[in-house]
C-alpha cells in the first residue's frame, strides 16, 4: 500500500502539467508535449470526512494575481541588484 503523501504528490504533479506555463509560450507541459486540449483537473476539493466539496473556481484568478505580483517583485529586486553592482 502506497503511503498517502505519494498519492498527494500524484495530484500536485498531475496539477502542474496542466498549469499554463510563460516559458512554453503559455501552454501547459501537457498541450505542448501532447497537441491534447485539457482543462485545469481540479475545480474542487473533497472533505472526506464531511464529504463537502468545496468550488475552486476562484483559485485560477487568485494565482494570476499572485504571480503577477511576484513577477513584480522579482523585476524590482532584479533592478535594485542591477543598480547596485554597476
Amino acid at each position: 500500500m502506497r503511503p498517502t503523501g505519494n498519492l498527494v504528490m500524484d495530484v500536485i504533479q498531475g496539477t502542474l502539467n496542466h498549469m499554463l506555463n510563460d516559458r512554453l509560450r503559455g501552454m501547459a507541459p501537457v498541450i505542448y508535449f501532447t497537441g491534447l486540449s485539457v482543462a485545469t483537473p481540479l475545480s474542487a476539493f473533497v472533505n472526506t470526512v464531511t464529504k463537502e466539496a468545496a468550488d475552486i473556481a476562484w483559485l485560477d484568478s487568485t494565482c494570476t494575481n499572485h504571480m503577477d505580483e511576484l513577477h513584480e517583485a522579482t523585476d524590482q529586486v532584479h533592478r535594485e541588484v542591477g543598480a547596485t553592482s554597476a
